[in-house]
């Protein structure tokens, strides 16, 4: 088997994604990824596909920042149009008390948008537990009140996920920044060893 690169040279290797032949100067240039060799033509366009999701990842950061932003200012709103309305506002500090768990309840729809919340996945053996439980419940006539506990649960820790946002948002935010700035330098180096690969590999010389 000859180098799919050099026609006329006996391979000493292989390309891990297409299988090709690579000759001793083609190896010896140490195109990788996930530390496997491969050819530059591989190479370049695992490289564009790296670039490509990054670029979407940086899409989807963008739109949780816009998301979370959007919610923030609804509840931020919601406070001072209440402050405006409302007849007992002498006591701020008292008024911000009574309404601000209703500003909680806006404030946890961040959960929603949020887009990095999975439901976690139970093992089969919790399954099996939570469905013993339930069909015991049920001969107990005691299925209807764990529900409602549970629902009235679901909205209390609801709520108090969303009285904590602001804080929340600001770690976010951080986050959601960094993740950006780390995204936008991969894809510069990326495209680094892309420019790299399409000035200098002998498969796109003009002269070879």
């Amino acid at each position: 088997m000859n180098c799919i690169i050099h026609n006329d040279i006996s391979a000493v290797n292989t390309c891990s994604m297409c299988n090709g032949g690579l000759c001793k100067s083609c190896v010896d240039k140490q195109l990788t990824i996930q530390n496997t060799l491969v050819c530059e033509s591989c190479f370049v366009t695992k490289a564009k596909h790296v670039i490509k999701e990054t670029e979407d990842e940086i899409i989807k950061i963008k739109k949780i920042r816009r998301n979370i932003t959007i919610i923030l200012i609804i509840g931020l709103v919601s406070i001072i149009f209440g402050i405006f309305i409302d007849n007992h506002k002498e006591n701020f500090t008292q008024w911000l008390l009574n309404v601000y768990p209703s500003i909680g309840f806006i404030w946890g729809f961040h959960i929603f948008f949020d887009g990095t919340n999975r439901i976690r996945e139970k093992s089969v053996g919790q399954q099996i537990s939570d469905s013993i439980a339930e069909d015991r419940m049920m001969r107990d006539n005691t299925i209807f009140f764990y529900w409602i506990l549970r629902i009235l649960l679901t909205i209390a820790l609801f709520i108090f996920r969303g009285m904590l946002f602001p804080i929340f948002y600001i770690i976010r935010m951080f986050d959601l920044n960094k993740k950006e700035k780390q995204a936008k330098d991969d894809i510069q180096f990326a495209q680094l060893h892309i420019d790299n690969v399409l000035q200098h590999g002998d498969l796109y010389r003009d002269d070879r």
